[in-house]
């Protein structure tokens, strides 16, 4: 991956990362611990594991620029991991 894509990449990131944080409160309670996968600041869908939320991201991105995300209130910072 070029250093401009992985750029790209971990600003998406951050981005998702941020606007999940944002509206944790309001998803918490119904979907706690799943993984939401992300795509420009929006929440797509929920699932069960982390590889369904990529697996899923693959499909509909094939730019490769989603995240997922577990929903929990601990802070878990997996940088560019959380979307591969």
């Amino acid at each position: 991956m070029a250093q401009a894509q992985r750029d790209l990449h971990q600003q998406e990131v951050d981005a998702n990362y941020n606007a999940i944080q944002e509206c944790l409160d309001s998803i918490i309670d119904e979907h706690s611990e799943m993984f939401a996968l992300m795509k420009d600041q929006k929440i797509i869908g929920f699932f069960d594991t982390r590889q369904d939320a990529i697996n899923a991201g693959n499909l509909l991105y094939a730019d490769g620029v989603f995240s997922a995300h577990k929903i929990t209130r601990e802070v878990v910072d997996l940088g560019i991991f959380s979307c591969i």
